[in-house]
């Protein structure tokens, strides 16, 4: 039995408590629950259930969670089943941090930077370090042997070998020296 106190007399919004010992508080409008929140202080917003989360969001395709300052936006959004974005809908760098720190960033134009905030507009990827390297896969010559349809350019580092192969387009090349 559940506690309902409505908005107006249409019973369009309101707010509904449970009334057994599973504590669930729901705001609804239209009728329909919008918020759950259980006893857990978890909170699910376009569900009936939190499923466990402390924040739980149900989006329809194309629509999604997007957290703003006023000035710059992190969206988040799913296409219906297929993808799920992560981006800002505006020309300002996404970045990582960890610690406070920034890790890696994705600038406008699409290039990674790891290790530094200003990635090269040349580079596709720009790893920049004075501590540590880049480190391809590793793998033995018949795991990198039975790699199904390698690309031209594919790197790896062969164990057996203890080198550094790359792939021709049509045949595995080692790298012998510099």
């Amino acid at each position: 039995m559940a506690a309902t106190i409505s908005a107006n007399s249409a019973g369009g919004g309101g707010l509904v408590t449970s009334g057994d010992a599973s504590g669930v508080l729901a705001l609804q409008t239209g009728g329909t629950t919008a918020v759950t929140i259980d006893a857990s202080q978890n909170v699910g917003i376009g569900v009936t259930n939190t499923y466990g989360a402390k924040l739980f969001v149900l989006a329809s395709a194309n629509t999604g969670i997007t957290v703003s300052d006023n000035t710059n936006a992190i969206a988040m959004y799913g296409d219906g089943g297929t993808a799920v974005a992560l981006g800002t809908p505006n020309s300002v760098p996404l970045f990582f941090t960890t610690g406070s720190i920034e890790r890696m960033r994705i600038n406008a134009l699409g290039n990674v930077g790891i290790g530094t905030s200003s990635p090269s507009a040349s580079a596709v990827l720009d790893a920049q370090s004075t501590t540590k390297g880049v480190r391809m896969p590793n793998m033995t010559t018949t795991q990198k042997n039975a790699i199904a349809t390698p690309a031209a350019g594919l790197m790896v580092f062969d164990t057996t070998l203890a080198k550094l192969c790359v792939y021709s387009g049509s045949a595995w090349q080692t790298i012998t020296s510099v």
